[in-house]
């Protein structure tokens, strides 16, 4: 009654309605927050993929550079032993004017050689204090201008190789590449032989900066990294001031910055060298073109999903409500004694499925019940509990008596070692109440019992263990089925051996598991005792006396729910022969039937 009191308001709170629709808001909202984090994750990827790209690009562009400017200063470097140089910087005084003059235009000559074999070249001047004279490449010899090369001088002094510089002397198209002779490092004296300045096309870098651009309205500016020069390819864009500050800047990752009424995110990359570094400015909505699309297309998503959360209430309510209202009245009759079918509900759609399924169960359970299912189950489980817990007290007489004998003997080690073996013994039938143990715990536990009987019987009786397949040794299985076994095969046949006992344990591996074989040379079964023993096995009726074939057959049964787990042979040797079926997993316990064999 209590579920029929429950929809009887059609109260919204616990109804399977409400819960349908929370279910569908809970497969709606990882559906929303998936297309959220792949809304994200397009931002960084555009942005990772924009980043390499640049870095690439950047990275190319910057090792031409560092090959040119080492180039040019390798030039420049073989010609500081130039020796018309070296003879105006050292010995000027000696050199009569007519020498002066051939040498000063061989000079010229072979700068201008300099400024041909490299495009960003426009000039090269020489600078030699000793004539107080400047050398151009195109011909030119004039008075050294001393503010313009003390602050070239000064700045050479400064910089580490290679270095370039603007200078405020120089037009507007033009930058310093200096090299001075002899070479000044730190602290040094040594008053300068000549200077030796190129000067380089920032027009011409320029144009090469400019064929750089990766999207409508980027640009890029090259700069060393003491910023002493610095070119954009957009000389009319204000540059922020962190990118003047030397040691500002962080490389290799995107920056934000406004500049005039855009948003701009500005990628560093250094040279190999570490002396040069170009900055790549990419318009913020040039790297995320589709962000406003996303963005509308997210609000559309989410008024459609929210469409469709109203119109699945409308049909759940529709559909659902009053088949589940029906199908709660005919659950009710299950508080009935005896459970009726229901035969009144005639769609054919998915709920028919249930009434259907109603109906069976309602018959199977009124079956069950007059069979009196759940007392054969508890019965049943109670039985395997008390089999299992079963201890034979003649083996506990013998063995108290042997261990008697062997102390009266003084038999010091055999008393010592029975004595280990039957508590080993005693302790694994006593220790816990664990209905399975591993397959290897179940043979070592057999084998203890083995060698207090080899103790008790000595040369009478030859025991052999084969090898069991390493691949079964962590079966689980019952505990006690292997022992009682070898017990059995002492009491019917081998305890009255003078001599010549054979007892033998020996494994079979089939498709679906493992046999293990008992075999003894005891007493010679008839054919009439064979047949009787295995009619008693097959049947499931009570029994006056559980014995131990029986005990484990019954436990066999009970735990992996088949019937031909054990079975009684002739053995080879002339006695008893008893196989036990191991499985490698348990299966669903079940009433066996009386009719399996």
């Amino acid at each position: 009654m209590a579920v029929r009191k429950l929809f009887r308001g059609r109260k919204w709170k616990g109804s399977i309605l409400m819960k349908l629709l929370l279910i569908y808001i809970g497969v709606l909202m990882p559906v929303l927050t998936l297309f959220v984090t792949l809304y994200q994750y397009s931002f960084h990827y555009l942005k990772d993929q924009t980043a390499t790209l640049l870095s690439s690009q950047s990275e190319f562009f910057l090792d031409g550079w560092d090959t040119e400017t080492e180039n040019i200063q390798k030039i420049m470097y073989l010609y500081t032993i130039d020796d018309d140089i070296e003879a105006l910087s050292q010995i000027p005084y000696g050199i009569s004017s007519y020498e002066k003059a051939r040498r000063i235009n061989g000079i010229s000559k072979r700068l201008a050689h300099i400024m041909y074999c490299n495009s960003y070249i426009t000039n090269v001047s020489v600078y030699i204090p000793a004539v107080n004279q400047k050398i151009s490449a195109i011909g030119t010899t004039e008075p050294i201008d001393y503010p313009c090369y003390s602050y070239i001088h000064r700045r050479a002094r400064e910089a580490h190789s290679p270095y370039i510089c603007n200078y405020p002397g120089l037009d507007s198209d033009s930058i310093l590449s200096i090299m001075m002779y002899p070479p000044m490092s730190d602290g040094a004296t040594t008053p300068d032989s000549f200077l030796l300045a190129a000067t380089l096309s920032r027009k011409r870098i320029q144009a090469d900066l400019q064929s750089l651009s990766v999207t409508p309205g980027s640009f890029t500016v090259l700069f060393d990294n003491n910023r002493q020069f610095c070119i954009s390819s957009n000389p009319d864009m204000k540059l922020p001031k962190e990118l003047l500050v030397s040691g500002s800047a962080e490389t290799n990752q995107f920056t934000p910055v406004r500049m005039g009424s855009k948003d701009y995110q500005y990628y560093i990359t250094g040279s190999a060298s570490g002396y040069f570094f170009m900055a790549t400015f990419v318009p913020e909505n040039e790297i995320y073109p589709y962000s406003r699309m996303f963005t509308i297309l997210g609000i559309v998503s989410g008024f459609m999903g929210l469409f469709c959360l109203v119109f699945i209430f409308v049909q759940v309510r529709s559909l659902i409500d009053k088949p589940i209202q029906t199908l709660c009245k005919v659950f009710a009759k299950v508080e009935n004694p005896k459970l009726e079918p229901y035969n009144g509900y005639t769609r054919k759609d998915e709920f028919q499925t249930l009434f259907s399924s109603y109906n069976a169960m309602a018959r199977r359970i009124n079956g069950l019940v007059e069979e009196v299912y759940i007392q054969k189950i508890l019965k049943q489980e109670s039985e395997f509990k008390q089999l299992q817990s079963q201890i034979n007290p003649h083996f506990l007489y013998n063995s108290f008596f042997t261990l008697s004998l062997l102390a009266r003997k003084g038999d010091l080690q055999n008393t010592a070692k029975f004595s280990h073996y039957l508590g080993e013994y005693f302790r694994y039938i006593t220790r816990d109440a664990k209905e399975e143990v591993s397959l290897e715990t179940e043979i070592h536990h057999a084998k203890q019992y083995a060698e207090i009987q080899k103790i008790r019987f000595g040369n009478r009786i030859a025991i052999t263990f084969m090898s069991v397949p390493q691949e079964c040794t962590a079966w689980q299985v019952p505990k006690l089925i292997l022992q009682p076994l070898l017990e059995n095969s002492f009491a019917h046949g081998l305890e009255n051996k003078i001599s010549g006992g054979i007892l033998m344990v020996s494994y079979q591996s089939t498709r679906d598991g493992l046999w293990i074989h008992i075999e003894d040379n005891g007493e010679n079964p008839t054919s009439s005792e064979l047949e009787d023993l295995r009619e008693k096995l097959n049947k499931l009726s009570p029994v006056t006396e559980i014995t131990a074939l029986l005990n484990i057959n019954r436990r066999l049964q009970l735990y992996y729910g088949e019937c031909d787990c054990l079975r009684i042979d002739r053995s080879r040797f002339g006695g008893w022969k008893v196989s036990v079926k191991i499985l490698p997993a348990r299966r669903n316990r079940h009433v066996p039937d009386p009719g399996c064999r």
